[in-house]
């Protein structure tokens, strides 16, 4: 009968220890992919920072134009710039098909 309990300690006990190696496994495995996700994120976080940046710049020297009332010139140039389609109501607009080529 003391066999029997000696094996069934030595049984429990490697039992015990694999499931503590495995949980100890599972959360070095969890602390790493965490970390691994956290620097992913600070690099998102940093990336979004720049962009914020360089928007509030835009809006800065958007609210400077604002203010200098050159604003109707701007608009102007923008729309032709960006091929809107405006014109004045007078104006001809030619388009070199040419260049495309």
């Amino acid at each position: 009968m003391t066999r029997k309990r000696a094996r069934s300690k030595v049984n429990t006990s490697i039992i015990l220890a694999a499931a503590a190696f495995a949980l100890v496994c599972y959360f070095f495995i969890s602390f790493f992919s965490l970390r691994t996700q956290v620097a992913a994120k600070r690099a998102q976080v940093d990336d979004l920072r720049t962009q914020v940046q360089q928007q509030d710049e835009k809006n800065e020297q958007l609210a400077q134009l604002l203010d200098s009332g050159n604003f109707d010139a701007f608009v102007e140039q923008r729309a032709r710039d960006e091929d809107l389609g405006y014109v004045y109501p007078d104006e001809r607009v030619y388009y070199d098909m040419s260049a495309g080529k």
